[in-house]
């Protein structure tokens, strides 16, 4: 039974008071629970792409993340500014919550408790209110039946378990998670391509050896991801595998390393010291993403360890992302959420359940911790203190995109028009275009801007075989590519 919502009342849907603030519209409870059968956290949550939807639950499931009510919206008008105050009863000690938001046109927001505060008095306050902005954005195209993002909403209550053991070590759940599920791991590709997870592992004597034995390539992925997801599409194409063979010898290795809890210049670190006493890296780095990061700190971590040679960024935020200033957090994880749900592959489903232990941990109210994500920040201090000049590198070279979404299906035209909002320039739906090649006085001259459509976004530069080929070009020619005019 729907209930009206009018601009500046409330309206009750089992456990959600709604109070409008400028918003009509119809209010519906849709929980399957109400008619006797329980929702399993790994059932398909409403109104997402059914492979997407599915890969959602599971992560769902996975993080211990049950949804408690599903509240449908419709009909939603909406002012300048508007926005639906969302209350729930507080949990119990030992729970969390958050509000996961689905628009009718199949773009995902997640929402926090306003303060999340989890300890002293505020834990004991009986509710938790969520603030849900109604943004009216129009699309454009030809669909008849949805004109704009924000007509109509899926409201997705959900609870996890907070172990008192994560309490009393300051709530940062991240970290705890990192070391377990994101611990670091160095290894040679085998037969060209990774097999299987590699943490835990480093190179023997012996593979040290031959990757010491003349230039290596080192492969390095981005936030929330691993090696084996975020190289899957080259690892796909056997040419380009064998070509990489024929370039360096076999000596071709990937570093897992954790990106969330601690920044770049500790990653690289890392690296630095797992380099045996008196043997050196004569590297070439392909990097993804955040991943660039770790790239040009490396030369400031092991100076002995390391022989830069040649670093290809492909949409790395050397000039950071407004996504990740520690006010905007949220923001970056419904963005990473998108890409995962509405583009389902492995490249970008690996980073599903990094996405949800970050969600869990905001919503408690801690924001320290996630080192990682805040170093890249524009006007950070991680940044202003990287972006000089040079990096120790003898060539950079660049790849970026500028993501148009006007020929795709509705959700990703609404989420590129969401992104162009947040950014004001053009982007890839995470990273500014310009900021991969332009970063104060950090300057990449030799870059490949790939042309703007709905094909080729944050995650999925590695699958378009022109970036393969200018890849290939650049670490198979002393000086790579030339600079695009």
């Amino acid at each position: 039974m729907a209930t009206r919502l009018t601009p500046d009342g409330t309206a009750r849907a089992g456990r959600l008071r709604i109070r409008s603030e400028g918003v009509s519209g119809l209010v519906r409870d849709s929980a399957p629970g109400r008619g006797g059968e329980e929702r399993s956290a790994r059932d398909p949550l409403p109104g997402l792409p059914e492979e997407g939807a599915r890969l959602l639950a599971e992560a769902l499931g996975e993080g211990a993340l049950e949804p408690i009510e599903v509240i449908e919206l419709d009909r939603l008008a909406s002012r300048r500014g508007a926005v639906l105050e969302v209350t729930v009863d507080a949990p119990g000690e030992n729970e969390g919550r958050l509000l996961l938001e689905t628009d009718g046109t199949g773009v995902l927001r997640w929402h926090l408790p306003r303060g999340g505060a989890t300890s002293g008095t505020d834990r004991g306050t009986a509710t938790r209110t969520f603030r849900v902005e109604v943004t009216r954005v129009p699309l454009g195209g030809d669909d008849r039946g949805v004109l704009a993002y924000g007509v109509k909403k899926v409201l997705h209550l959900l609870s996890f378990p907070v172990e008192s053991v994560a309490r009393e070590a300051g709530l940062r759940l991240v970290a705890r998670w990192e070391a377990k599920a994101r611990a670091y791991g160095l290894a040679p590709f085998t037969g060209g391509a990774l097999t299987g997870p590699i943490d835990g592992r480093e190179p023997t004597a012996q593979e040290w050896a031959r990757l010491t034995g003349g230039p290596a390539l080192l492969l390095l992925h981005g936030t929330f991801g691993r090696a084996r997801s975020a190289f899957c599409d080259l690892t796909a194409d056997r040419a380009f595998m064998a070509e990489l063979e024929r370039i360096y010898g076999g000596r071709v290795l990937a570093l897992d390393h954790p990106t969330m809890h601690v920044d770049p210049m500790a990653n690289a670190r890392w690296l630095a010291e797992r380099v045996p006493a008196g043997r050196r890296l004569v590297l070439d780095v392909l990097a993804h993403s955040r991943g660039g990061l770790v790239a040009r700190c490396l030369p400031l971590a092991g100076q002995d360890r390391f022989a830069p040679r040649r670093l290809i960024h492909v949409a790395t935020p050397n000039a950071g992302t407004v996504l990740a200033g520690e006010d905007r957090l949220e923001t970056l994880l419904d963005a990473v959420t998108n890409l995962c749900v509405l583009a389902p592959a492995e490249v970008v489903s690996a980073s599903l359940a990094a996405v949800m232990e970050v969600a869990k941990q905001l919503a408690l109210g801690v924001r320290s911790g996630l080192d990682g994500l805040t170093a890249m920040a524009p006007e950070g201090a991680f940044l202003r203190r990287l972006n000089v000049p040079s990096d120790g590198y003898s060539s950079r070279h660049a790849v970026a995109t500028d993501f148009h979404g006007a020929s795709a299906s509705l959700p990703v035209r609404a989420l590129d028009a969401l992104a162009d909002l947040t950014f004001g320039v053009a982007n890839d739906l995470v990273v500014p275009t310009e900021g991969v090649h332009s970063a104060g006085s950090y300057r990449v001259a030799d870059r490949m801007i790939v042309p703007s459509s709905h094909t080729v976004s944050h995650t999925t530069f590695f699958r378009a075989p022109a970036v393969r080929k200018r890849v290939l070009a650049w670490l198979g020619a002393p000086g790579g590519g030339s600079p695009e005019k």
